[in-house]
């Protein structure tokens, strides 16, 4: 496991949390996230626009947006929005979905320890292509503001440790975010406590790498480029050597299945469709609506909303499952025997007929999708967080948008500059 360290930074102020910090970034479409900036002009998802939410006639080059979100971050500091804490700590962070609790450590890490893959291990491929416009913001922005997110195998020890803290302190903030999430932060100052905990983490054997993985590889680029230019004059402890983490136990981790819509039946009738399903699945159409929902309530079971009609598949008793930790995943068995064999999507990665809808939306989501033209869309049911590690041990890779992480890390809590402050 890597080290934890304590750091500085600019929190939120209580009575500015509603306002500032951000929705989950991903749940919104880039239409919608620009739509939501103009209404929302203090939040700060305008510190991190990005190129997909201007079209047509509003196209704008990357280097005046990078330049606008900087002008932004520095509005909502002059505007005392933030209050700076020099003093490095560490801090617990709650979040509360109806009946769902998590609470993690947010801290910093080595890049170094998260470049070398064995304290830190991943499960998803990264595209150049997002890791430059990334990378070009810490340039021109110099500020780290969303963590990553890690889990571990949960520890008593560790729990334990969590639960004095929030029973001894106040809360820095508590608050409920616009989509009715509760957030609820704490700070961990004393010299003591902070070893304790670091310790704690220091007996862990591994961590894995569960959303942001784009933003960690990053950090690592980010942190070799201003190496090279010091010409390796650096000490090691510059703010640009570190990882911003929160490390989410796997016993509170709550996984949504990340679902697809795809456009056209690659030259099929409904008809003709549905019966080359039944090569691998049970199909049964879903009439009358089952009271507990369309979606699937176990692995192996998806839903298929066509046109206007829910299907019920479910995979057939006698189809192999592989050992394979990734060929075992619903998502892959999906690819498998649907979307490649009869829909000839052989690469979902960059294929223009495949949409992906996350889980969080439910089956509103499916049928949004099928009304703005997708032909059809396929509900999975969630993995486990222990599918995710067995995936990560085999130092393998999933397939695209495997996972949605509900609820997740926002960004506009902790702001940390990765060049001083």
């Amino acid at each position: 496991m890597p080290e934890i360290h304590p750091f500085p930074c600019y929190c939120v102020k209580p009575e500015w949390a509603v306002e500032v910090v951000t929705p989950p970034y991903d749940a919104f479409s880039p239409a919608e996230r620009a739509a939501f900036v103009e209404d929302h002009p203090g939040n700060y998802l305008n510190v991190i626009r990005s190129l997909d939410e201007f079209t047509g006639h509003r196209t704008l080059s990357l280097e005046k947006l990078l330049e606008q979100n900087a002008e932004n971050l520095r509005e909502l500091l002059i505007a005392d929005k933030f209050s700076f804490c020099e003093e490095p700590c560490l801090y617990l962070y709650r979040l509360i979905s109806g009946e769902h609790e998590q609470t993690g450590l947010v801290c910093e890490i080595s890049v170094d320890a998260y470049a070398a893959g064995q304290s830190v291990k991943v499960h998803e491929q990264t595209r150049r292509e997002k890791e430059d416009q990334l990378l070009a913001y810490m340039e021109r922005v110099g500020a780290a503001s969303s963590p990553v997110c890690c889990t571990y195998r949960h520890q008593a020890a560790i729990d334990a440790e969590v639960r004095d803290l929030i029973q001894s302190r106040e809360p820095l903030l508590d608050f409920q975010s616009v989509d009715g999430v509760r957030h609820t932060v704490w700070r961990m100052a004393d010299a003591e406590r902070i070893q304790r905990m670091t310790s704690l983490f220091a007996a862990l054997p591994v961590s894995y790498l569960t959303d942001g993985h784009h933003r960690a590889a990053v950090a690592w680029r980010y942190a070799q480029q201003e190496r090279l230019v010091r010409n390796e004059r650096y000490t090691g402890e510059e703010p640009f050597n570190f990882l911003l983490v929160a490390f989410f136990p796997d016993n509170q981790l709550r996984i949504l299945p990340y679902n697809r819509c795809v456009k056209g039946l690659n030259g099929l009738s409904k008809a003709e469709f549905l019966t080359r399903l039944e090569a691998h699945f049970t199909v049964t159409e879903f009439s009358p609506r089952p009271t507990e929902g369309y979606l699937p309530d176990r692995p192996r079971r998806f839903a298929c909303l066509l046109g206007d009609n829910w299907y019920d598949l479910l995979l057939r008793s006698e189809v192999g499952i592989p050992d394979d930790p990734v060929q075992r995943l619903d998502v892959s068995l999906l690819q498998r025997f649907i979307l490649e064999p009869v829909l000839g999507i052989r690469e979902p990665r960059t294929d223009p007929r495949i949409g992906y809808i996350s889980g969080a939306s439910g089956e509103k989501g499916l049928e949004n999708a099928c009304r703005q033209g997708f032909a059809a869309a396929f509900a999975c049911y969630g993995m486990s967080v222990q599918e995710l590690i067995a995936v990560a041990e085999a130092g393998q890779i999933m397939p695209p948008k495997s996972t949605w992480f509900d609820p997740k890390a926002r960004s506009g809590l902790f702001v940390r500059m990765r060049n001083g402050g």
